[in-house]
């Protein structure tokens, strides 16, 4: 009867995890992140770090657009832009801690004519990075609803760092990211060996009632 009632339980366990939602992850500024400033920190630890400054200008192109949920036919200003030194840009966001990402979702195109693409990486310990996806907008660029063109990339792993490495800078060798959307689960996920534990513990209780 114990037994019955134990393997219940984990099914149902289970279940609820099969049925988790996904939902989007929200940032609000802490710091940083503006004109000629390559870091920003959101207050809940997560850090923002690109290789190459915000663009110079007085109130455009801040990283903080980048999750603003904002689109914006005119395009400028809703997004974050580098400045053009150098060829090669990147960015890393790094959370505070492994958290379970299902997809994410990039917006590379600012205004018409003007892009970037990326290869989009993933890291679970912050060093060593698994590319996942690319971002291609090049047959995009100078559509009439360019500014809602988005890419998905599927993750569905536990993450401490994203990193964009960026080309194809259509804009004076500036890259350009109009927005970042990186979804979630709304109830914990287990990690690989809580359920290989699950499975053994069923086999197991299977076994001694045979």
């Amino acid at each position: 009867m114990k037994s019955k009632i134990f393997i219940a339980m984990v099914l149902l366990s289970l279940m609820a995890f099969c049925q988790a939602a996904e939902i989007l992850m929200t940032f609000q500024r802490q710091s940083g992140g503006r004109t000629g400033e390559s870091s920003m920190t959101t207050t809940d630890g997560t850090v923002w770090q690109s290789n190459a400054s915000v663009y110079n200008n007085s109130n455009y192109y801040y990283m903080e657009y980048m999750f603003d949920r904002l689109h914006d036919p005119a395009g400028w200003g809703t997004g974050w832009l580098t400045n053009s030194s150098g060829a090669d840009k990147w960015l890393t966001i790094t959370f505070s801690e492994a958290r379970y990402i299902t997809k994410i979702r990039s917006y590379t195109i600012m205004h018409p004519g003007y892009r970037s693409d990326a290869h989009v990486s993933t890291s679970a310990d912050g060093s060593n990075f698994t590319q996942r996806g690319d971002v291609l907008t090049g047959s995009h660029y100078n559509d009439s609803d360019y500014y809602n063109y988005y890419v998905d990339v599927y993750v569905n792993a536990f993450v401490k760092t994203v990193r964009y490495d960026l080309f194809n800078n259509t804009y004076n060798g500036c890259a350009v990211i109009t927005e970042v959307e990186m979804y979630t689960q709304n109830v914990p996920v287990p990690e690989p060996s809580y359920l290989f534990f699950l499975g053994f513990a069923l086999l197991w209780i299977a076994r001694r009632k045979a």
